[in-house]
């Protein structure tokens, strides 16, 4: 009874942290200053992962500080030296098995936005920010201190979280009461502790933070970033130099000003290769710092996995079809007025006053408040090559009328222009969220979406003409025997219902799933899917409705602990009927090694046979093919010493189709069979990045990197997988060699 209580009251408490420290803190890993031990203690931590909120096998010790430089925390874990430590070096914000602890803070208290602070063993970092309760989104990179110091008894970590890091709301007097939520993880097995006791994947997640008021101060800073690129084309045998600045002003915790000129917005990071057949664009996510720094305002889901504003439309393929448009100016402003969050800022790519560059402007505001929080946002994209522009408006709303209830609803309502051609489409969507006991979840679910609906200019729409209804349950269980070998299970299903604004039936989904951890560390996903019959409203391009039988899905995969110097995974994946236009059968192998601490190396390899796969040609003219495709990756990370990096990532797909048949579409929606001939296909595609950092200082850093691929397409049915393998490294689409500077002063 006592641990229940804990579990329901400990987020509501109000903790007064200590005056803070009279001398700077050393963030040095020891916490040893004098300053400590009048530190606010949080806690107790107990056992969450496996849901069984008992204390921790291993003393777990967090204190926090208030300070002028920012909120610091310590964290005193005992760890005997029988119990295994795992720290292996990792990239920034990729995370993995270790020894690691977190810090997530709600600076405004009010369960809408926060940021996750995780240190390793090793002194690796991952930084996220938190929204919608329990989304994680790892693009955000902060300035904050960290340090950790090991002993024989155990391990100890500093954090120092400045003012500066994030805009706040503004309080009146001396103190503010923010969120906090803190947690241990044991990489050796998985246990994780925390405290107030929750697991981050619970649906109220953010929102039951355990509440303190600490003394607040305000941090003023203004940073330039100057930038220098040289870029060497061996292809075409050019080089590019371009410099350019971005600069950061926050003269309070309530506004903050970037502005970027001549931003270098060419990535260092390589996208993931992808080879998509569907009606569906591909997302891919933005690793660009005007468009990850103080960005979370705008992140505004809509129906149907879209979002209002998708950051890769900007700076993207120029709209004359002639590469990629550069950006010569951007400029974001944030924070909070009057109880009111905001967020604006404008982007103008190259040559916009010549009519070939676009621009694109985008604001919102934000009105929180304990029980009703209301939104308002508005984008305009103006793209005079095209003769068009787009102004989209959203407003939403959050209404808690208990505690375990919540509603959620928005309406949106776009305006497209084009060659005197006035389109508007709008879009409702509304979902009831319950919370039960034991982790319990369920939420009713519906969305409209009119077929003018059109948010692709600065947003992403997968689809639109749309009626939808969905349920979702989630409900976690922990309580195995210590015999068991499963340790913790969450089960949900889904069952979403879709039909076209003339009634005909979308196939709807039924699913059920189940993430399973168990004893020995591993843990394994399984999901089962039914469509039931329908149309396919997407695949003909606008052609025509497309009958689908029911079909099935199931999908599993496992991934072990690490083991020694080892870590395994697999996947299987098996489709029957005609469910995502495939039927197929999918296998996946990963294994990691680990040559030491600072070294380690891991390949993939993915394999799948498609025997009946249905692609559109053009018009009514569609062939069934059956394919074969493999992916290959592999990717060496080392750290030779203290803030260098140098990784190595290869990837190659190669598919290649045979059997090829034509139908054409009738009206009623069925494939008859063609006497029309359709080529069989082959696809090649290849990347290799081999990247080198050098991190000079927080947000300064060095990079050269070197870069070379390609992708072909041929219409020949001799080429099959392997001597697609063979023919994958002369690919030489690109080739090019990056030197980067970028320095703050």
């Amino acid at each position: 009874m006592l641990v229940q209580s804990l579990r329901h009251y400990m987020p509501c408490l109000i903790l007064l942290v200590a005056p803070s420290a009279q001398a700077a803190l050393v963030i040095d890993g020891r916490a040893d200053e004098p300053d400590w031990a009048n530190a606010t203690t949080l806690g107790p931590l107990v056992t969450v992962q496996p849901l069984t909120l008992v204390p921790p096998a291993y003393q777990t010790e967090v204190r926090l500080l208030s300070t002028p430089e920012g909120i610091a925390f310590a964290f005193r874990n005992r760890q005997p030296a029988e119990v295994a430590r795992v720290k292996p070096r990792t990239l920034r914000d990729r995370g993995g098995e270790s020894d690691r602890v977190n810090v997530m803070i709600d600076f405004d208290g009010d369960g809408k936005l926060g940021y996750n602070f995780m240190v390793s063993l090793s002194d690796s970092i991952d930084d996220l920010v938190i929204s919608n309760e329990n989304q994680f989104r790892p693009d955000w990179d902060g300035d904050w201190q960290h340090a950790v110091d090991e002993t024989e008894e155990g391990w100890t970590a500093e954090i120092l979280i400045p003012w500066n890091i994030s805009t706040m709301r503004a309080v009146p007097g001396d103190t503010r009461n923010i969120g906090v939520y803190v947690d241990r993880v044991l990489g050796s097995n998985g246990e994780r502790y925390a405290s107030p006791p929750i697991r981050f994947t619970e649906q109220r997640f953010l929102s039951a933070f355990t509440a303190v008021e600490v003394r607040q101060y305000s941090q003023a800073t203004f940073d330039a970033y100057p930038y220098v690129t040289v870029l060497s084309d061996q292809v075409h045998e050019d080089l590019e130099t371009k410099a350019g600045v971005d600069v950061l002003w926050k003269p309070s915790g309530t506004f903050q000003l970037t502005a970027a000129l001549n931003p270098d917005f060419g990535q260092v990071e390589s996208d993931d290769l992808v080879v998509n057949f569907s009606a569906l664009e591909t997302f891919f996510s933005d690793k660009r710092p005007f468009f990850t720094e103080n960005q979370a305002i705008f992140e505004l889901p809509t129906a149907q996995g879209g979002s209002l504003i998708y950051t890769r439309r900007l700076g993207g393929p120029s709209d004359d079809g002639q590469g990629v448009a550069d950006i010569d100016l951007a400029a974001k402003a944030s924070g909070s007025f009057a109880g009111i969050n905001y967020g604006s800022f404008a982007v103008l790519e190259s040559d916009y006053a010549d009519d070939l560059g676009s621009a694109f402007y985008a604001s919102r505001f934000l009105k929180p408040g304990e029980r009703f929080t209301l939104g308002y946002a508005g984008t305009y994209s103006d793209r005079p090559f095209l003769d068009r522009s787009a102004f989209v408006q959203m407003v939403d709303l959050q209404w808690n009328p208990l505690a375990w209830m919540r509603v959620n609803t928005h309406v949106i309502q776009s305006d497209v222009q084009q060659a005197g051609i006035d389109k508007t489409g709008e879009s409702v969507r509304a979902a009831l969220q319950l919370t039960g006991p034991n982790g319990l979840f369920g939420e009713i679910a519906g969305a409209y979406l009119s077929e003018n609906l059109d948010l692709n200019d600065m947003g992403f729409m997968p689809r639109n003409a749309l009626r939808v209804g969905a349920i979702s349950v989630r409900y976690p269980y922990s309580g195995f025997s210590e015999n068991s070998a499963l340790r913790t299970v969450q089960l949900h299903s889904d069952l979403v219902v879709r039909k076209t604004l003339d009634g005909e039936h979308i196939p709807s989904r039924f699913l059920i799933g189940s993430d399973l951890e168990y004893r020995n560390g591993g843990t394994q996903y399984i999901e089962w899917i039914r469509d039931s019959p329908g149309f396919d409203n997407l695949i003909s391009r606008g052609n025509g409705l497309v009958y689908r039988e029911s079909g099935s899905s199931f999908f599993s995969n496992y991934n072990t602990r690490r083991w020694k110097d080892w870590r395994f995974g697999g996947a299987i994946w098996h489709t029957s009927g005609q469910i995502d236009m495939d039927a197929h059968l999918q296998t996946e192998a990963t294994a990691t090694h680990f040559f030491t601490d600072t070294l380690d190396l891991r390949v993939g390899l993915a394999r799948k046979h498609t025997r009946d796969s249905l692609l559109w040609q053009g018009e009514t003219l569609f062939a069934r093919v059956a394919r074969e495709q493999m992916m290959a990756t592999a990717q060496l990370n080392w750290f030779p010493a203290p803030r260098h990096e140098l990784r190595a990532k290869m990837q190659w797909l190669g598919l290649h189709s045979e059997d090829a048949r034509a139908y054409r579409l009738q009206e009623n929606g069925r494939l008859l069979a063609s006497n029309e001939k359709i080529a069989p296909f082959a696809i090649n595609s290849f990347g290799l990045q081999i990247r080198y950092r050098f991190e000079i200082a927080p947000q300064s850093d060095f990079f050269a990197v070197y870069s070379r691929g390609g992708d072909s397409f041929s219409d020949h049915d001799d080429q099959h997988l392997n001597q697609l393998f063979d023919r994958a490294l002369q690919l030489r689409d690109a080739d090019q060699i990056v030197l980067k500077l970028r320095y703050r002063i």
